[in-house]
């Protein structure tokens, strides 16, 4: 099976989606589900600040590029 390379930006992101799986599956084989439900509001927390970045990036993006854009 082939890999592909994750982007260095994006390797942050990887980890922590790896390490939520990883504890969701432990705490699937446990009565403990409380820490798996803060966990993941922290997860998509996470991802919204991420989402929050992208769209800044864009926005300069387009902005610096905005006399070039017809």
């Amino acid at each position: 099976m082939r890999t592909k390379e994750i982007p260095a930006p994006l390797v942050p992101l990887f980890l922590a989606v790896a390490g939520v799986r990883d504890r969701a599956r432990r705490v699937s084989r446990t009565d403990d589900l409380g820490a798996l439900s803060l966990e993941m509001a922290l997860l998509v927390a996470c991802l919204v600040i991420v989402a929050g970045f992208v769209v800044v990036a864009i926005t300069n993006a387009v902005n610096a590029h905005k006399g070039g854009i017809h």
